[in-house]
């Protein structure tokens, strides 16, 4: 290989101890497409680089390799906010845990009194330790090679008020009476989380109760195979419902919204959703999620790297829909959205403000 051509990096990445290794090939790849393919290599067009699923990479792919970069090293916190840190989960241990009742103890001769435990507070999970690199690492990785764009303004808005863009996607079906029509939908895991319906009150009401009660509905598109609306088996009373009513015309607009996207849990690994009308919006509402989940302080210029790093870390990704609603599911797992920020400083993508005095 020539001094001048860039040689392509491979990354190796493995979520689980015994799960699949994936290699990330990054670099001057595009001679190498035809080889690269033939191996079983392929083109991920969101990350826009190759890869290749397996333990150990083939021999022709191995030779267009140059050193492997060294996995990110464990993060390590600056002393204030280390100190900041650690005042803060203090804190949230004193608030939580509840007073227990104090007993009497026995008396111990000295000579036989227990060596007194040392309390020690915990950092975050530790990245795995057979050096290689997880979605979190490789987010934090990639933005730092490519700084992310500050995001667009959000469209001009009357006061907190933003228009949500809706466009027909079926008549609604599930034992009624009268025509529902369906002007937008989202799905995730085959629960749906935001439904935008309309028609006789009669009508709109029953579907409202049949999804109350954990029943399924059937979205008919006029093209496509239907889909079925649920709040998932066994689950009642999920949906906050927003109703205008035009009674001269006997007409309901209903729109129902999961409560994981209503009331979100901050309490450990959950989920919850962002109806995205600008990436700017978007990118402030999750800083807002994060800020909330995390023990650690989250600032406003971090905004853009959480959004960026978020997305490539798979923790922020597109809900499947239909109807012109743009809904983003984020996944609320505090111990992989502190690695986040704690990298990031480490590694210098993101930075403490200055204090003013």
């Amino acid at each position: 290989m020539s001094e001048s051509a860039r040689p392509i990096i491979a990354e190796r990445s493995q979520r689980e101890a015994g799960g699949k290794c994936w290699w990330w090939l990054s670099g001057d790849t595009y001679p190498h497409r035809d080889l690269l393919k033939r191996h079983g290599a392929r083109f991920s067009s969101r990350r826009r680089a190759w890869y290749w699923i397996g333990e150990t990479l083939p021999a022709a792919i191995q030779a267009l390799v140059g050193e492997p970069e060294a996995p990110l090293p464990e993060p390590v916190l600056p002393p204030a906010l280390e100190r900041q840190i650690l005042a803060v989960l203090a804190e949230d241990d004193a608030r939580r845990t509840p007073a227990l009742p104090v007993e009497p103890m026995p008396d111990i001769p000295a000579e036989e009194s227990p060596e007194r435990p040392s309390i020690r507070v915990s950092k975050p999970a530790s990245p795995p330790s057979d050096g290689a690199l997880d979605a979190v690492q490789h987010a934090i990785r990639a933005v730092k090679r490519e700084p992310p764009m500050a995001p667009s303004a959000p469209p001009v808005s009357t006061g907190r008020l933003a228009r949500i863009d809706q466009a027909f996607c079926g008549e609604i079906t599930g034992s009624i009476t009268g025509q529902v029509f369906c002007y937008g939908y989202s799905i995730h895991d085959g629960i749906a989380v935001y439904i935008n319906l309309a028609g006789p009150r009669m009508a709109v009401e029953a579907i409202r109760a049949k999804l109350s009660k954990g029943e399924h509905v059937t979205v008919v598109p006029p093209d496509s195979p239907s889909v079925e609306l649920t709040a998932g088996e066994g689950s009642t009373g999920m949906y906050h419902a927003y109703l205008h009513y035009l009674p001269e015309a006997r007409f309901a607009s209903l729109i129902l919204v999961h409560a994981w996207a209503v009331a979100p849990n901050y309490g450990g690994k959950a989920t919850t959703f962002i109806v995205r009308i600008s990436d700017a919006q978007a990118a402030a509402k999750l800083a807002h999620h994060v800020t909330q989940l995390v023990n650690v302080p989250v600032f406003e210029a971090w905004s853009a790297y959480l959004y960026d790093a978020g997305h490539r870390a798979m923790l922020v990704r597109k809900t499947r829909s239909a109807g012109g609603i743009d809904l983003l599911t984020v996944d609320l797992d505090v111990d992989a959205w502190t690695r986040l920020i704690t990298g990031g400083l480490e590694q210098g993508v993101i930075v403490l403000p200055q204090q003013t005095t």
